[in-house]
């Protein structure tokens, strides 16, 4: 059992609140201010831009420019992203199979 689970709390990457959104959105705001200088000079590395003021990280690692970044502002609010590419999201579908006694 997770620990999240044991304050009854279950997690779920596909649900999303509305201060998740807000942040997507306000990254996905913010980025292309900083899209031009960045493709530029670090495409492939990671950028994590905190939403609240605009500042970011820039590594090859997203951990390491997350660690930075929350070393620096603390109650920062990340949005992440690969520089230079386009986003692509996988769909996932899934197949009932037929009972084994079929």
């Amino acid at each position: 059992m997770t620990s999240l689970q044991k304050l009854g709390k279950l997690w779920n990457p596909l649900k999303k609140d509305n201060a998740d959104i807000d942040v997507v959105a306000a990254g996905r705001a913010i980025y292309p201010e900083l899209q031009s200088h960045l493709e530029a000079t670090d495409k492939g590395s990671f950028v994590v831009i905190d939403t609240v003021t605009g500042d970011y990280e820039v590594d090859p690692s997203p951990g390491a420019a997350k660690r930075r970044l929350k070393a620096r502002k603390t109650e920062a609010e990340l949005y992440e992203r690969r520089i230079g590419r386009q986003l692509w999201y996988k769909a996932v579908s899934i197949r009932q199979v037929g009972d084994i006694n079929d």
